[in-house]
């Protein structure tokens, strides 16, 4: 099935029980990919559609123990946490996104959304960031020093 609005396309495979296209309104065309699409009972952005189905298929329903009972406000969480996942896909990232992404998924582990496994992956690459940080600053300094001598 092959779902279209505008520009933006996307292919459900295996996910055709899972999604199901609504149109939010005419002022909406504007933006291209600003269809929201049911995943699980939740209306999410369509860009936001084949990760999100991913993150059910591989952690299950991770807004089981969400504080959140609205679906809105469980969906606007999930969007936020899929949006993370597809910036860290599509290597969107620097040292300050990567803060910035930090504190979406704490704010969404607040809420209770189970995101550990993404958590663990950023405080991973923070480490990995930081640690280049330091490498680098040590290269420099010893360049500096080098050069003085």
């Amino acid at each position: 099935m092959l779902l279209h609005k505008g520009h933006c396309e996307w292919q459900t495979r295996e996910l055709n029980e899972l999604t199901t296209p609504i149109k939010v309104s005419p002022e909406d065309d504007d933006d291209v990919c600003s269809e929201l699409v049911d995943v699980h009972g939740y209306k999410v952005k369509a860009i936001n559609v084949p990760i999100l189905a991913t993150i059910f298929v591989k952690y299950g329903d991770i807004t089981v123990n969400c504080h959140y009972k609205s679906p809105t406000a469980r969906a606007s969480l999930l969007d936020e946490v899929s949006d993370v996942v597809r910036r860290l896909k599509t290597s969107d990232v620097s040292f300050s996104s990567i803060k910035a992404m930090k504190s979406v998924v704490s704010n969404a582990a607040d809420a209770k959304l189970d995101v550990t496994w993404l958590q663990q992956y950023l405080d991973e690459i923070s480490e990995e960031e930081d640690m280049e940080k330091v490498f680098l600053s040590i290269g420099v300094k010893r360049d500096y020093y080098h050069a003085c001598l």
